[in-house]
This record gives C-alpha cells, structure tokens and sequence, in this order.
C-alpha cells in the first residue's frame, strides 16, 4: 500500500494525463455513437397540398359533408327590400343612375366615387351656364339632394 502511495506522488503528473486521455476518447466514443451520420441521403417525402387520386384527378371537395351555408338570416327578404325602396326612392333612383354611368354631354361628365360614396360631377366649361344646365337635368331625374354630389371644374 505503502508503493502505491509513493508511486502515485511520483508519478502525478502522469497518472492526470491518463486520466483526461481517458475522459477525452470516452467523449469522442460517446459523441460518434449520439451523432451517427450515414452518407446515405435521408428518403424524399412528396407531400400534397390536398388529397388526390393516382390518376391525376384532383377532387379537393370530396369529403365534405355540409354543404349548406352558415350564414345566419338577416331578416332581409325581396318583401322586405321591396318595401324599403318604396320609402325611399330616391336610392332607387341612384341605383338606376349608377347603372348609366358615365354620363358624358357637352357642358358636364356624370361619375360615381366609391371612396367618397359621392356621385362626381366634372363640368366641361366653367360658369354658370354648365351649373345651370347640370341642375335642370338633376330635377328632370329627380335627385334632388346636391349633398350626394361632388362638383369638380
């Protein structure tokens, strides 16, 4: 017991450089086993954004079961729409006129303004005459709120 002792103070140095060569190669083992790379590629994986049959017919819809809609009734019906026209036929009559549009005549060019919700209206000649003119035919087809006018020169 005694020799061991004396070899182990004599020879320190030694026994730590076996100790960590030791450490060092069971590191490398231990890593070669956790990280084991083949050369060979990994399997390609085709994937599909929806299902399809072999014969190239894509049927995406096939496994649907619901096809009613989900949205709920408003109350709204052609009575309903029907009814409320009547009150307010001055939006039957804008329905109407966006349909015609543009208008296009010597003194003013008739238009509608989605951002504005506006009809424009852009006048050909500046003055009078051409406002006068615009304003005669307004009342010929009953519209008479200017406020859902934008008036350009």
């Amino acid at each position: 017991m005694e020799n061991i002792r004396i070899f182990i103070i004599n020879h320190k140095k030694l026994i730590i450089i076996l100790l960590i060569t030791i450490i060092l190669i069971t590191i490398f083992l231990v890593s070669l086993f956790l990280f084991n790379t083949s050369s060979a590629p990994p399997p390609e994986v085709k994937t599909t954004p929806f299902p399809f049959q072999p014969n190239g017919d894509f049927r995406p819809f096939d496994k649907l079961t619901n096809l009613t809609p989900t949205m709920p009734f408003t109350g709204a019906d052609d009575a309903a729409n029907e009814k409320y026209m009547q009150k307010h036929p001055e939006l039957t009559t804008e329905a109407e006129l966006k349909a015609k549009l543009p208008i296009e005549t010597d003194d003013f060019t008739l238009d509608y303004s989605y951002p504005e919700d506006k009809f424009t209206v852009t006048f050909k000649q500046p003055g009078i005459v051409s406002q006068k003119i615009f304003e005669d035919w307004m009342e010929s087809m009953d519209l008479g709120d200017k406020n859902r006018f934008i008036f350009l020169n």
